[in-house]
């Protein structure tokens, strides 16, 4: 998602969606709490961590 951060934030402002959801972010447990878009609430299920480390899962709800 990181990656994704500046593009996200042009399709909200372009479009104003009320939700959205993202699916397989492979944000990191503890990185929840940092997530902010303007405008929107955010609600969000942490991934598990592999064995290798990759963390997997990871959802994200954007409410307005």
């Amino acid at each position: 998602m990181n990656s994704s951060r500046e593009e996200l934030n042009i399709l909200l402002s372009d479009f104003n969606p009320d939700v959205v959801c993202l699916q397989e972010t492979q944000l990191k447990p503890d990185t929840g709490t940092n997530i902010v878009f303007k405008h929107y609430s955010v609600y969000h299920h942490p991934g598990d961590n592999s064995a290798a480390g990759t963390v997997h899962g990871y959802t994200v709800i954007l409410l307005y």
